[in-house]
């Protein structure tokens, strides 16, 4: 497997799947998933009012692009409580949304620093969590 670290738009990037997340309780995505929300029109935001997408940590939401953005599909990764969320979480919460990717048979994803952004956690804590 190699892994790189890159700088940029989660909603331009050139992948398979764009990981991006969502705690619990959040009705308007900020950050990368506000960004990719964006670039869907909405998607993601017409899926949390819908109560599809609730931000419960391990709860993985596929949602396919339709060619709005160059990532064929973009995984909304729930993180739960945000008070709770903490490197060991992040290292869990990447390890689940690569199995979940996976199992359906893509290999190759571009994924926010889950935890950098709101929840305030150090990025280079979140980037090594993530890539164990």
């Amino acid at each position: 497997m190699e892994i790189t670290v890159e700088q940029g738009d989660i909603a331009a990037a050139q992948t398979e799947a764009a990981v991006v997340n969502l705690f619990e309780g959040v009705t308007s995505p900020g950050g990368g998933t506000g960004a990719a929300d964006l670039a869907l029109g909405g998607a993601i935001s017409d899926l949390i009012a819908a109560g599809e997408i609730r931000g419960k940590f391990g709860e993985m939401t596929l949602i396919h692009t339709l060619g709005r953005i160059p990532a064929a599909r973009v995984l909304v990764a729930g993180l739960g409580n945000r008070e709770a969320f903490d490197p060991d979480a992040v290292r869990s919460v990447s390890a689940q949304a690569a199995r979940f990717l996976a199992r359906r048979g893509i290999g190759a994803a571009a994924t926010i620093t889950h935890g950098a952004g709101i929840a305030g956690l150090d990025a280079r804590a979140c980037a090594a969590a993530i890539t164990e």
